[in-house]
């Protein structure tokens, strides 16, 4: 009978030593295309949030500009703290792999909330507590997962990192594309877009995280209540 922690060890190893996506293992390709979808979800909706709060109803939802600088600066802020608690939650509760998809998920619904256009008010709320989870329980898994496919002495390491950083800022394209579609055919449309590329993000790494990523977090729920019942 094979030693499943052997077993485990030797997956580990081969996932590690793929050169598929442009030298690297096939899991920064997975996370890359990911990274994308919600790198254009995020800047696409960002760029034109504002605009929508105090644009008149029924296009937008009637804020005056004040109130819609300081409602989008809010949210700013609290993603902020809620990112550091994140951290904290993907490493010890969830694990990164289950963190991230979680995460990408609840995000993809929080577009879809300012996609529909009878939600208004409502909407807008329930997407930016959304947002807010989101990146609470995302955290830093997106930088874990990515390291946890090399080993440390492996000199692709720092390379993976540097495409990751390149393809998030290519997303930066995204407001030119929103901005545009919001002002031929209306801020929905521009928001259902966004969430189209977050839900594409989202399909794609269910698709291949399981034949692709160092799965180190499987019992990561587990331990973390074991400590919890055994401190010490």
């Amino acid at each position: 009978m094979a030693n499943p922690v052997q077993t485990n060890t030797s997956q580990v190893a081969q996932l590690r030593s793929q050169k598929s996506f442009f030298g690297h293992p096939k899991a920064i390709g997975t996370l890359s295309f990911m990274q994308l979808c919600n790198s254009f979800a995020n800047y696409g909706m960002s760029a034109i949030l504002v605009y929508y709060l105090y644009a008149a109803a029924p296009e937008g939802l009637g804020f005056t500009q004040e109130n819609a600088a300081q409602l989008v600066s809010l949210y700013s802020a609290v993603s902020i703290l809620t990112g550091i608690i994140g951290s904290y939650v993907a490493d010890r509760v969830l694990g990164p792999r289950k963190a991230l998809g979680l995460a990408r998920s609840v995000q993809a619904v929080a577009y879809l909330c300012l996609a529909i256009p009878f939600l208004g008010v409502y909407g807008y709320v329930a997407s930016q507590a959304l947002l807010c989870l989101g990146t609470m329980l995302s955290g830093r898994s997106l930088e874990a997962l990515t390291g946890k496919m090399y080993e440390k002495e492996d000199k692709r390491r720092d390379g993976a990192f540097a495409i990751s950083y390149v393809i998030s800022n290519i997303g930066a394209a995204a407001p030119a594309i929103s901005g545009t579609v919001a002002l031929m055919t209306g801020y929905n449309v521009a928001f259902a877009m966004c969430a189209v590329f977050a839900i594409l993000g989202v399909v794609s790494y269910y698709a291949t995280e399981k034949n692709s990523l160092v799965q180190s977090d499987r019992n990561q729920m587990t331990r973390f209540l074991q400590r919890k019942r055994n401190p010490l």
